[in-house]
């Protein structure tokens, strides 16, 4: 089912908007090909379409996440907020450095 008309004039940028599902970095449907509707809370009108993701998509999803987090669980609390705050600097542009022990502003 394509995005609802007067929903794609009030998201403006469609390009952003996805239907599938993201699994194991890649953007897919479900293996059946089921999908679900997505309505609007305030009007209750469905704008689209989502997959319907059952237990081969959950199983893939909980094993690439368990691979993904193999060398974050490795790190200190430490090393994992300074981390963040590297993403976090260059996300809004700014060149920061972040020392334990000290704020953002003594940094």
């Amino acid at each position: 089912m394509p995005v609802c008309k007067e929903f794609a004039l009030q998201i403006g940028n469609l390009k952003f908007f996805k239907t599938q599902c993201s699994l194991d970095g890649k953007w897919t449907n479900a293996n059946d090909g089921k999908t679900i509707e997505v309505n609007n809370p305030a009007s209750g009108a469905i704008i689209s379409t989502a997959p319907k993701a059952g237990r081969t998509e959950t199983a893939t999803a909980v094993e690439t996440a368990s691979h993904a987090f193999g060398p974050w669980k490795r790190l200190t609390a430490l090393q994992r907020a300074a981390r963040l705050h590297e993403r976090m600097a260059k996300a809004r542009g700014l060149r920061i450095s972040w020392r334990p022990n000290t704020s953002l502003w003594e940094a």
